[in-house]
């Protein structure tokens, strides 16, 4: 014989109790009660998931360019089994992996999360959604929060090299400023491209100084340029700066 489950054993005594059989008030009375009963059992038989550290974190102060990664937990406070079927980040800076994808009742999984800040400044927020069994949060969203800092700050953040002729040397500058507390200096640079040339400044610079780097781009053949070069550092927490480089070139 098939075994039932809770739910065909709910919807089995409910029909009972709503089209009886000449059942008497007693009978009526004990199929509610047991309805109700089992009610309870399936409502409160389910998975619950809970991110222990909360569903909101400030991670702090990152320096540009780092990878952070941080562990969560993920705890089934529900009383079924806690079943995960997808977890997604909201963009390509961020990894996320779930430990366990089965989580018991009380207890837990870790969400393994990483943050690749190259590509940011200042505030930034990321996402993580969790898919699971749980009824009440079938998608749970799970935000962090991270302020980007940098030893050294490019105004503007690029060089951009506009209208450039095929064979022609175009010229273009950007302030190099010491945002840290210690002293730092450009050591040297390094582009694959080997079209543009970059003048550094030759001096340390103390903090909240600044100076200026010029890049000259000799374009050899038509077309749009977007390129990024290195820079070594002596700072502490910023020993590689990536700068980025754009610029159309157009016939002579």
């Amino acid at each position: 014989m098939k075994k039932r489950n809770e739910k065909e054993i709910v919807c089995s005594l409910f029909l009972c109790y709503i089209f009886p059989a000449k059942k008497t008030t007693t009978m009526k009375t004990l199929l509610l009660i047991l309805f109700f009963s089992a009610y309870s059992l399936t409502t409160f038989a389910q998975a619950k998931i809970e991110i222990v550290e909360g569903n909101s974190i400030d991670v702090g102060n990152v320096y540009k360019g780092e990878k952070i990664s941080r562990k969560y937990t993920v705890r089934n406070i529900g009383k079924d089994t806690l079943v995960i079927t997808n977890v997604a980040a909201s963009c390509g800076c961020t990894a996320a992996l779930i430990s366990e994808k089965v989580i018991a009742p009380d207890s837990v999984g870790y969400l393994q999360t990483t943050f690749d800040s190259h590509n940011f400044d200042g505030k930034v927020t990321k996402a993580i959604t969790i898919t699971s069994n749980d009824p009440v949060t079938p998608s749970l969203q799970f935000h962090f929060s991270v302020n980007i800092i940098q030893d050294i700050e490019l105004n503007p953040k690029q060089f951009y090299f506009k209208d450039m002729k095929i064979g022609v040397p175009s010229t273009n500058t950007v302030k190099v400023k010491n945002s840290g507390e210690k002293p730092v200096q450009i050591l040297s640079w390094h582009c694959d491209d080997k079209n543009i040339t970059v003048i550094i400044p030759e001096k340390e610079l103390a903090p909240g100084e600044e100076a200026e780097m010029i890049a000259t781009y000799t374009p050899t053949q038509a077309g749009f340029v977007t390129q990024s070069m290195d820079l070594v550092t002596s700072g502490e927490h910023q020993k590689n700066v990536n700068v980025r480089f754009y610029g159309n070139v157009v016939e002579k």
